[in-house]
């Protein structure tokens, strides 16, 4: 009797076994099919195979979200529908993921449901409530519903997580204010980052004034770190647009520098600074690439300081000029100025050298300086201009005149030193 209760017991462990092994063979079978459905969709180019692996794997949020992507993708009609579908089931069956209900709100606004889209992101937002993208979608969703306040709220939020977002926020901003500059500002509640941006935004708009109002309002201390780029953009405008005076502002915003370029000054005038950086600014020395001349600073000569500019004309070039000196300098129109400077030269020439004032704004020559003679000594040249009025900035330039051919003969060195321009006392 003991023997067959002891064969009954055995024999009841083994079939306890037996389930128990087969019930992990299934399980395992069943997350092995899982697995591939839900990399298969993952990786699914093909709309078709993306719907095949959600029949293996029917309650795989991914499988249905990968479906719903590669659906939505299609812009076919008849797709549209089978997409919100799985937008829906993916929702449904991770109900503690923020990003499928994020997806899902998004796909119900494309569809026209604006509330149900609402509804979704407001999921989202109680899941994630400090994720940027997810107040991004949020703000959107109710600027396009009419409530512009509370958007923005939610926008500048994110904006204050993801400065990405700063640009999109400024443009949308200066779309709903219509053209009213200090309703786009109100909007933004007082974000650096966006202000900064709607500066450039409006800028492009052709409302500079407005745009230097705003980013003179701008903290000092961010113009040179977080918002460097933004001013960047806006001087680039301000360049193009031949408003050189505000480029100047800005150029010393951003570089921090309270040695920078001035109205009405030549930078540099001295050389006493290097006259070829690489991050120079438009307001530095321009030195165009080429061989000739030779351009330096020199100690040799010199009328003040301890340097002076040489420039050293090779005659085996034969009076080839490829190499331009220029400045651009912001000045105040309808101003009448003086440009004086000191040289010496010692060239063999049939030509002239002469410094040359052009409007930057519409390369109209202001004025031209008398030709540089040879003098062994420093000798002094004054050339004497006025500002059109509308126009705000200058290039000087080093030219060559008399020269008809091709090439000239020019050798030599001529050194300059203590350039600057007097503003003449109005009336």
């Amino acid at each position: 009797m003991e023997n067959l209760t002891i064969a009954i017991e055995t024999n009841s462990k083994r079939l306890l076994l037996l389930a128990f092994g087969s019930a992990m063979l299934v399980f395992a079978g069943l997350s092995f099919v899982w697995g591939i459905a839900n990399t298969a969709a993952m990786q699914a180019e093909e709309k078709e195979l993306a719907e095949l692996m959600v029949t293996l794997a029917p309650s795989d949020p991914q499988t249905h979200y990968a479906a719903a992507l590669l659906l939505d993708g299609s812009f076919e009609p008849s797709d549209f529908e089978r997409a919100s579908y799985h937008y829906e089931r993916a929702a449904a069956l991770a109900p503690y993921n923020y990003f499928l209900w994020l997806e899902l709100g998004r796909a119900r606004e494309r569809r026209g449901d604006r509330e149900g889209g609402l509804k979704a992101l407001g999921k989202a937002k109680e899941l994630a409530p400090n994720y940027s993208s997810v107040r991004w979608s949020v703000g959107n969703a109710l600027v396009r519903q009419g409530s512009v306040e509370e958007g923005f709220d939610e926008i500048i939020g994110a904006v204050g997580g993801d400065e990405k977002y700063a640009s999109p926020a400024a443009g949308l901003a200066w779309q709903i204010a219509e053209g009213d500059a200090a309703i786009a500002r109100r909007y933004l509640r007082g974000s650096t980052e966006a202000l900064g941006e709607l500066a450039v935004t409006i800028a492009r708009d052709g409302r500079l004034d407005d745009s230097m109002a705003i980013w003179s309002e701008l903290p000092k201390g961010e113009k040179t770190s977080t918002l460097k780029k933004q001013g960047e953009g806006l001087l680039a405008r301000m360049i193009e647009s031949k408003h050189f005076r505000n480029a100047v502002t800005i150029t010393n915003d951003i570089g921090g520098d309270d040695e920078g370029p001035l109205r009405g000054k030549i930078v540099n005038g001295g050389f006493e600074s290097p006259v070829k950086q690489p991050t120079a600014s438009i307001f530095d020395w321009q030195i165009g690439t080429g061989r000739s001349p030779q351009i330096a600073l020199t100690d040799g000569h010199k009328r003040s300081g301890s340097y002076s500019l040489v420039l050293v004309f090779n005659p085996a070039e034969r009076g080839k000029i490829d190499r331009q000196l220029s400045q651009t300098i912001a000045v105040e129109p309808g101003r009448t100025y003086t440009l004086q400077l000191f040289y010496r030269a010692k060239l063999e020439t049939s030509i002239g050298l002469r410094w040359k004032i052009i409007s930057a704004a519409d390369g109209q020559a202001l004025a031209t300086s008398e030709v540089l003679m040879n003098n062994s000594e420093w000798a002094s040249s004054k050339t004497r201009f006025r500002i059109p009025v509308g126009t705000d900035g200058i290039v000087l330039s080093l030219i060559r005149e008399n020269c008809v051919a091709t090439l000239c003969p020019l050798s030599g060195e001529i050194w300059f030193d203590d350039l600057e321009l007097i503003e003449e006392p109005q009336a």
